[in-house]
């Protein structure tokens, strides 16, 4: 049956360039099938998302990371497995690829502007979205940046705030104006150059 729920596995995977792999997960946090079948066998017990969809009872998006099976940034989202009892029995997740992800905001601008973008971050301050793709997978430089997105949540869920900061591609001041996306805790920002304000 494992071969049977792999393939599966793998067929739905081959369907959305960004999924880097769906796995089943045991309530040990080992995982038992996957759409990378090398996965197999490897213990996510310490991993946030699985942590968080086994306690709680509900999904959730975890922190960037670097796969254990593949080696590559990934945003991975642990849904849990509910038995008829109300047992979390395991948790379903899916890995994508961080990079892709977020490849509309590349081209974006803001306003036709040409140094005004958005940028995405998580909730390690690891950049998942940003103009120059380079910088994806990278924890911000600007201390402030960073620390804000370390400390988004419920303070900023639904709020817009702002504060000056030092662009990491530029080194030019910058303004930072940013909000909370729910579930996720990752800070989703707009930021503007001061010449184009």
């Amino acid at each position: 049956i494992v071969a049977e729920v792999n393939a599966i596995l793998r067929d739905e995977a081959e369907r959305d360039y960004i999924i880097e792999n769906l796995a089943v997960i045991n309530k040990d946090g080992i995982i038992v099938a996957s759409a990378n079948e090398p996965a197999i066998g490897i213990d996510v017990s310490d991993r946030t998302y699985y942590q968080k969809a086994m306690t709680t009872g509900e999904s959730y998006i975890g922190a960037s990371l670097f796969s254990k099976d593949t080696d590559m940034q990934v945003i991975p989202l642990g849904t849990p497995i509910i038995a008829d009892n109300g047992e979390v029995v395991g948790v379903i997740t899916q890995t994508v690829i961080a990079s892709l992800m977020a490849e509309d905001l590349e081209e974006s601008r803001i306003l036709g502007t040409e140094n005004t973008f958005p940028l995405l971050l998580d909730q390690n301050g690891i950049i998942l979205g940003h103009r120059d793709k380079e910088l994806v997978g990278q924890e911000h430089t600007d201390k402030e940046v960073s620390e804000t997105a370390k400390h988004s949540g419920d303070e900023t869920r639904g709020k817009i705030k702002g504060f000056n900061y030092t662009g990491m591609d530029t080194g030019l001041e910058r303004v930072f104006i940013y909000t909370t996306i729910d579930r996720a805790d990752w800070t989703l920002a707009i930021t503007l150059d001061n010449n184009e304000i």
